[in-house]
């Protein structure tokens, strides 16, 4: 009994075993023997512990998860799945890649299919760089429709940027690059809170644009909205056009802080709303007419999202009425 209780377990363990082997076999004379690195795992430096909807920590346990089936996938000869979703990254290609200033690019994909992206969520993308997965996320600027069957997203290339520049110098139309999702935790339920104040800075201008587009749609909405945006210069404004259609809304307006520019007066054309300098914390206690009825929106760099924060917290802003992309 002893000796057959050890051969069933042997051939039950063996059998997929040699699947594997000879499905790998078949692999090495394809020339596909290479499975994907193992993620690497984020340094502290990477965590800014502010409570992001998703932190990088949350990140690299997903992709240990999704790293371990796409292993298994491989070596068992299952296809990839062919449409975005949150657990598997998917190869979409790129259809277009559009400059918008010195250092921004607006990149559309094929989204292989509908993929409902809910206003301030966003995608995760993964490239392999010098034999390291490197994953961003990034919220589409435009929320996928059935007639397009395409996401945009907006991407800002940093010098010593290690995926950006990787994109900069890569990426071509054409090229199939890796996404999943849709991720994110926002939820907007209509006229719960009086009042939105948005802080961003830079791109992260993307998922507020999403969400205030949503709650100006509906006209039984009527929640105010009120974005204080950080930018270096004049030409670092991102997705303008788009601010000025929502503007024209009576529950959205809009001020622009500019750090580095010289010359405020002479950039502000009409309806403009420039004003030279950081956000500071009363910049945001001037818009607190009631803080219990108000959200505050987070979404820029790691630095700016601190501070923001910190401003918050100094306003007594409580926690739960704080949410940072």
């Amino acid at each position: 009994m002893l000796h057959m209780g050890w051969s069933v377990i042997y051939r039950a363990v063996q059998c997929p075993l040699i699947r594997a082997i000879s499905f790998g076999q078949s692999l090495h004379q394809r020339g596909m023997t290479t499975l994907p690195p193992r993620p690497k795992p984020p340094s502290e430096s990477d965590c800014c512990n502010s409570g992001c909807d998703l932190c990088v920590k949350d990140i690299h346990e997903q992709e240990l998860k999704i790293w371990e089936n796409e292993c298994n996938n491989i070596l068992l000869g299952q296809a990839p799945k062919s449409s975005l979703t949150p657990d598997t990254y998917t190869k979409c290609r790129l259809l277009d890649i559009k400059s918008v200033n010195h250092n921004t690019s607006v990149y559309t994909f094929d989204s292989l299919g509908y993929v409902e992206i809910k206003p301030g969520q966003h995608l995760i993308l993964r490239e392999l760089i010098e034999g390291i997965s490197v994953t961003r996320q990034y919220t589409p600027i435009a929320v996928p429709n059935p007639q397009e069957l395409t996401f945009k997203v907006l991407i800002k290339h940093y010098i010593n940027g290690c995926i950006t520049s990787h994109i900069k110098t890569k990426w071509q139309v054409g090229d199939e690059v890796e996404w999943r999702g849709p991720h994110g935790m926002f939820l907007h339920s209509p006229n719960k809170y009086m009042k939105y104040i948005m802080l961003a800075a830079g791109t992260g201008i993307a998922p507020m644009i999403n969400v205030c587009k949503d709650i100006v749609r509906d006209d039984g909405d009527i929640t105010t909205l009120r974005l204080l945006y950080a930018c270096k210069t004049y030409e670092d404004i991102l997705l303008s056009y788009d601010l000025k259609q929502v503007a024209s809304h009576w529950n959205f307006t809009y001020k622009t802080f500019l750090s580095q520019e010289k010359e405020v007066e002479k950039k502000r054309s009409y309806g403009e709303n420039l004003v030279s300098g950081k956000i500071t914390k009363d910049d945001i206690d001037l818009e607190l007419i009631n803080p219990l009825s108000t959200r505050v929106l987070i979404c820029g760099t790691r630095e700016f999202n601190s501070a923001m924060i910190d401003h918050c917290n100094q306003l007594n802003i409580q926690t739960e009425h704080i949410f940072k992309f």
